[in-house]
């Protein structure tokens, strides 16, 4: 089996800033070369550092949204150690819909109260 390159890309959507001054903070994920992109859900206007891929500023606000971030990768990275261990092959594309839960078989709630 091969090793596949795995990383997570934290980045301000600047192109696309909402009505209100907003910038969302995307997440890019790669898996040997191929993207898949989503959305952190988080909407900012404070200033972010590129090198570490976070949030700048030392507020209480400014640190929350740095855990949620930090929240969110450790997540797709645990996401994508399950894909590994349970799949073998692993893509982009895998680890984002596995993430988002996607592709889950999920019980009605009816027949889980039976």
């Amino acid at each position: 089996m091969s090793r596949s390159t795995f990383r997570v890309l934290f980045y301000f959507k600047r192109n696309a800033p909402k009505k209100n001054g907003m910038i969302s903070v995307m997440c890019r994920i790669t898996v040997n070369g191929k993207i898949s992109q989503l959305s952190s859900k988080l909407d900012v206007r404070k200033m972010w550092n590129v090198e570490l891929g976070k949030l700048t500023g030392r507020s209480l606000v400014t640190q929350e949204e740095n855990r949620m971030l930090d929240k969110m990768q450790l997540g797709i990275n645990k996401t994508y150690q399950e894909v590994c261990d349970t799949d073998g092959y692993v893509t982009a594309e895998k680890v984002h819909n596995a993430y988002l839960g996607l592709g889950q078989n999920h019980k009605p709630l009816l027949t889980v109260f039976k």
